[in-house]
């Protein structure tokens, strides 16, 4: 593409040559570019492994899961990730060997929010955010906080929703999309505490889900 990327299609195997004799990490930064037609709920893996010369010795590999989702779900964490990586940003050096890297990966956080529909040009660089505070009845974030008590499906076995319960009560959700069921499944299974968040005229869809680590 240009003097400093390199463009590959992936298949099955693709095979990219990098410099050896090198002694210090080379700056890079990878993306990935769907296909066309990807539904919410899709799961998307590729598997990178770094491989030695003549020997085909693997001297490391990670997997990258990429889920497809609707934007409301991780629009808000694109965003603040935007003000943090601009805050970085802002006390870089120019002659930084990872400058124009850093810099092409936040040109790609900022886009992928104007995709989504937001506007990357309100977001200014912010290292700091409000703390999450608790309220009596349980919601986090203005979200509802609580364990996953319920899964439920139709007659079909078609996933329909599901029930949060809480220290004060229990609360109904109505969602269909795959990657919201293995979520929850998870959830579940783990008893992890969770925050759901809504919009104020659909308090009964899910706008954003937080899984809470601690």
């Amino acid at each position: 593409m240009d003097d400093h990327t390199i463009r590959a299609s992936y298949g099955d195997v693709t095979f990219i040559p990098v410099p050896g004799g090198l002694t210090k990490p080379i700056p890079s930064l990878i993306s990935f570019r769907l296909p066309d037609g990807v539904t919410a709920g899709d799961m998307h893996r590729a598997v990178l492994q770094q491989i030695a010369g003549r020997s085909w010795l693997i001297m490391g590999g990670i997997e990258v899961r990429i889920p497809v989702r609707h934007s409301p779900v991780f629009l808000a964490a694109e965003e603040r990730k935007l003000g943090v990586l601009r805050a970085i940003q802002a006390g870089m050096e120019g002659n930084d060997r990872w400058w124009p890297v850093f810099e092409r990966y936040v040109v790609g956080i900022a886009g992928r929010i104007d995709g989504l529909g937001g506007n990357s040009g309100e977001i200014s660089p912010q290292r700091d955010f409000p703390r999450v505070r608790d309220s009596p009845g349980g919601n986090k974030d203005d979200g509802i906080c609580g364990k996953v008590a319920e899964l439920h499906y139709d007659c079909h076995g078609d996933f329909e929703g599901f029930v949060l319960e809480t220290c004060t009560g229990r609360h109904v959700f109505r969602a269909c999309a795959r990657g919201i069921e293995t979520l929850l499944h998870r959830a579940c299974a783990s008893e992890a505490t969770i925050s759901v968040q809504t919009r104020k005229d659909a308090p009964k869809k899910p706008l954003r889900i937080v899984w809470r680590c601690c």
